[in-house]
C-alpha cells in the first residue's frame, strides 16, 4: 500500500512538472515568481488599503472613498467628499479583483500578483535583446525578483505607498516589453500609467523613447528616429495623460491638482506647508541618509536590523555596487543613467526621505534604469561575483522581511 502511494505521488509530480514545462517561458517565470511572492503576501495584514477602497468607489461611480479608508491621509473637500492623492493606477489593476471579492480583497496578494507580471515582462523583454545571453537573462530576472527591493514592495508590503512604488515599474517594464514587440501605442499607455502610479516616472521618457527606438545602438550614429513610433507612444501616453487629468479634474475642478497640496499643506506632524518642498538645505540630511545609513540595534529579537526611517541603498541593493561595469558608451546607458540621476537628485533636495520603508523606497522609481545598466554590464557575462551580489541581495530581503514582522512594522 504504501509502494503504491509513493508511485502515485511520483506519477502525480511528474506530471505537474510536466505541465509546468510545458508552459511558455514567461508563463513559467510568472508562476515562480508569484510562488515566491505569494507566500509572504498571504501571511501579511495591513490596514493600508486604499487603493482596494478607490477601486470600490470607482466601481460604483465615484472618486470619493467610502468608509473605512484605508489611509491617514485623506482630503477633505468641502463638499464632504473623501479623496486620496496617491497615485490612481493601483486602484485600476485591482478593480477586476474588487468587482470579484469585494473591496476586502487581500491587497498585498493583488500586489504580489502585480509583481510576479513585472517580472515576467522583464525577462520577456531580456529575449529580444540581442546582447543578453540565456544565462544572464535568467539572473538578471532572479536579481530583479528576489535580489532587488522590488521584492519587499511588491511582496512584503503591498500598502498605500508600496504599492504605487511596485505597480510603477510594473507599468514601465510591461512598456519596455511593448517597445520591443512593435506596440508602441500600448507601450506609451503603460508608460502614462506608470506616471499615473508615481509622477517622477515621467522624467524617465528620454529612456523609454530610446528602448523605443535602438536600445542595443552601440553609438549615437546608429540611432534613427522613428517618429511614427514615438508619434504612436504619444498617443497611448496621452490617453493615460487624458484618464489622470480627468480624475483630477473631476475631484477638485483642475486637470493640474492631484491632491498632494492639501495633503502637504495640512500635515499635522511633518513641516510640509511651512517649509519649501524642495530646497537645497535638504541635502545634507538626505545623501547621507540614502549613501550611508546603516542599520540599527534592536532591544529586542532579531537585535540588529533595518532602520524603519530607511537605510543605505547599497545596502538594502548590493548589485548596485555593479553599475561601474555597465557600458557607458552606448547611447542607453548615458539616456538611463541620466534620467536615474534627475529622478534621484529630485529626491535628494525634497523634504521627505520615504519613511516607512526597507532601504529607501524613492529608488524603487527608476529600478527599471538600473536593471537597464545592469543588463549592458551582465548581458554577455553574469559572473561568479555579480551571482554572490545576487544572493546577498536576496538574504537581505530575507532579513528585512524578517525585521518587519518581528517588529510588527
Amino acid at each position: 500500500m504504501g509502494a503504491m502511494a509513493v508511485s502515485v505521488s511520483r506519477a502525480v509530480a511528474a506530471g505537474i512538472r510536466d505541465h509546468f514545462m510545458s508552459l511558455p517561458g514567461w508563463a513559467r517565470v510568472f508562476v515562480l515568481t508569484f510562488a515566491l511572492y505569494g507566500i509572504p503576501a498571504a501571511t501579511k495584514a495591513t490596514w493600508f488599503t486604499t487603493h482596494s477602497h478607490l477601486a470600490y468607489a470607482i466601481l460604483n461611480g465615484s472618486f470619493s472613498l467610502p468608509a473605512p479608508y484605508g489611509t491617514t491621509e485623506i482630503v477633505h473637500w468641502p463638499n464632504g467628499e473623501k479623496y486620496v492623492a496617491y497615485g490612481v493606477t493601483p486602484s485600476f489593476f485591482l478593480m477586476p479583483f474588487v468587482a470579484i471579492l469585494g473591496r476586502g480583497v487581500h491587497q498585498p496578494v493583488c500586489s504580489a500578483i502585480f509583481g510576479a507580471a513585472g517580472v515576467a515582462c522583464f525577462w520577456a523583454f531580456l529575449g529580444h535583446m540581442k546582447g543578453v545571453s540565456e544565462h544572464s537573462r535568467k539572473w538578471l530576472t532572479i536579481l530583479l525578483a528576489a535580489g532587488s527591493p522590488f521584492a519587499y514592495y511588491a511582496a512584503e508590503n503591498g500598502g498605500n505607498w508600496s504599492i504605487t512604488h511596485s505597480v510603477a515599474v510594473v507599468c514601465l517594464l510591461a512598456c519596455m516589453l511593448l517597445s520591443r514587440t512593435g506596440n508602441p501605442g500600448w507601450a506609451g499607455l503603460f508608460f502614462g500609467l506608470g506616471v499615473l502610479s508615481r509622477n517622477p516616472v515621467l522624467y524617465l521618457a528620454p529612456a523609454m523613447v530610446l528602448v523605443l527606438w535602438a536600445p542595443e545602438a552601440e553609438s549615437w550614429r546608429e540611432i534613427r528616429p522613428d517618429w511614427r513610433k514615438l508619434a504612436v507612444f504619444l498617443v497611448g501616453f496621452g490617453v493615460a495623460a487624458l484618464i489622470g487629468a480627468y480624475y483630477n479634474w473631476a475631484r477638485f475642478d483642475t486637470p493640474f491638482e492631484n491632491g498632494y497640496t492639501h495633503i502637504l499643506n495640512n500635515d499635522p506632524i511633518a513641516d510640509f506647508g511651512r517649509k519649501p518642498a524642495f530646497a537645497l538645505e535638504y541635502a545634507r540630511h538626505n545623501v547621507q541618509h540614502y549613501l550611508f545609513n546603516p542599520p540599527i540595534r534592536y532591544d529586542r529579537f532579531p537585535w540588529y536590523g533595518p532602520d524603519i526611517a530607511g537605510m543605505s541603498m547599497f545596502l538594502a541593493f548590493p548589485a548596485l555596487l555593479l553599475l561601474p561595469l555597465a557600458r557607458f558608451r552606448r547611447p542607453l546607458v548615458q539616456v538611463a543613467l541620466a534620467c536615474m540621476l534627475v529622478v534621484q537628485a529630485m529626491y535628494w533636495v525634497f523634504i521627505g526621505d520615504g519613511r516607512g520603508q526597507f532601504g529607501m523606497r524613492y529608488t524603487t522609481d527608476y529600478l527599471p534604469m538600473v536593471m537597464l545598466l545592469l543588463m549592458t554590464a551582465l548581458g554577455t557575462r553574469f559572473g561568479r561575483f555579480a551571482q554572490v551580489l545576487t544572493v546577498l541581495g536576496f538574504l537581505v530581503e530575507i532579513w528585512g522581511f524578517a525585521t518587519w514582522r518581528a517588529n510588527g512594522w
